[in-house]
């Protein structure tokens, strides 16, 4: 965890999510190499820390897991409890710290819940913040519409990803970024850092550069060639057989 974040650190990032959920021995050391590293630039501004549970808690003991997150800098934890949209909506009424909706916002109904139940606080800040991601969402039409949807509202959201995504997604959310409102956070557009091969009919895939940048997209479409000989080597055989 030390070397991975200390490279991500020189090629000049920032904003860091980390994933909880493993053993309590494992997050607890994964929690205290990531804040001994990034105490100083989170309380300079300079840093964010979010952390994701992927529904590993339950929701009883999720308000005191929170507040011992704000101890390590944590800013938000995402998806802490598979939960549906009006179930986080009261789990979040009883947390410190801001939950990002996943699973838990797979439509435009499920916004509409987060919105309607769960009001800003006090100082007119959301207690719910967005994780957005196209093959979760519906694809770009519908990822745009909840974008808007976020941003006409005041909600902090993530336009995020499925790990493994190939170019032709990078470019579908390179696109939406064109297209949308800012996010507060990136999460994607990963290339050959995280896939053996990619599938463009070029040796380069899509991927960001130093500092998280993203090139802006050439044209009106997506601006991939897509090799149909790599494709074919994910692709499995199939037999119609007639009536």
């Amino acid at each position: 965890t030390a070397r991975r974040l200390g490279l991500m650190r020189l090629y000049g990032l920032s904003d860091f999510n980390l994933k909880l959920g493993l053993s309590e021995d494992i997050d607890r050391e994964n929690l205290r190499v990531v804040h001994k590293k990034l105490r100083k630039p989170i309380a300079a501004g300079r840093c964010s820390l979010r952390v994701d549970i992927n529904g590993g808690w339950d929701a009883q003991a999720t308000p005191q897991r929170v507040e011992e997150l704000r101890h390590y800098g944590v800013c938000a934890v995402e998806q802490p409890v598979y939960c549906s949209a009006a179930e986080l909506v009261e789990l979040a009424g009883k947390c410190p710290l801001p939950l990002i909706a996943d699973e838990s916002l797979l439509s435009e109904d499920d916004a509409r819940t987060l919105l309607g139940r769960a009001r800003p606080d006090a100082g007119g800040k959301r207690k719910i913040w967005w994780n957005i991601r196209l093959s979760k969402n519906g694809g770009l039409g519908r990822t745009l519409r909840l974008m808007n949807i976020a941003a006409e509202n005041a909600v902090p959201f993530t336009l995020g990803c499925m790990v493994g995504e190939s170019s032709i997604l990078s470019a579908v959310q390179r696109r939406a970024l064109q297209l949308g409102p800012t996010p507060r956070f990136v999460e994607g557009n990963y290339g050959r850092f995280l896939l053996a091969g990619d599938i463009l009919a070029s040796r380069r895939s899509l991927k960001f550069g130093y500092g998280g940048r993203l090139r802006a997209l050439p044209g009106g479409g997506l601006g991939v060639d897509v090799d149909e000989k790599k494709i074919g080597r994910y692709a499995k055989r199939v037999a119609t057989l007639g009536a």
